[in-house]
């Protein structure tokens, strides 16, 4: 990847990345309270997220060229990224159906 990003870019990415995580944790909490059943399904979705964003964060800000002089290849990053982001909205998904259906 040949762009360059400012220097105050990866802080408030990780930044942004933080606050949005922690706000999960806090309507999780808050979740939990009437809806305990949804526990395993939330945790999930959170720890998939967080998963997600080190990928993203990586591919955007932790691509270095390859030691033959090749461009970096995120391909396989950007892969990772959508899986766990796609299992993470699946276990959201699921936890609003838990609470929907008691």
């Amino acid at each position: 990847m040949g762009f360059s990003l400012e220097a105050e870019a990866l802080p408030l990415f990780a930044g942004g990345v933080l606050l949005v995580v922690l706000m999960e944790v806090v309507f999780t909490a808050l979740m939990l309270r009437k809806a305990p059943y949804t526990r395993g399904a939330m945790a999930a979705h959170v720890v998939c997220m967080a998963i997600a964003f080190l990928f993203l964060g990586y591919l955007i800000f932790g691509g270095r060229p390859a030691p033959d002089g090749e461009d970096y290849n995120g391909t396989g990053l950007l892969g990772f990224f959508g899986i766990f982001w796609c299992i993470g909205e699946l276990c959201l998904l699921r936890a609003l159906r838990l609470a929907l259906k008691k």
